[in-house]
């Protein structure tokens, strides 16, 4: 996921959290447990496989 505009944080099942900006990519796996948290407006553009 690359994002255009915006931020979220992901968490995963472990707690652990990272931090998405404007500008940022991301790969997430396919199936992987994770919450996604933003307070403001994401663009985003992704692939899937």
């Amino acid at each position: 996921m690359h994002l255009l505009e915006g931020r979220v944080t992901l968490q995963d099942d472990s707690g652990a959290e990272v931090t998405v900006n404007t500008g940022d990519s991301v790969f997430v796996a396919k199936g992987a447990p994770c919450a996604w948290n933003s307070t403001v407006y994401v663009r985003k553009v992704y692939a899937v496989k």
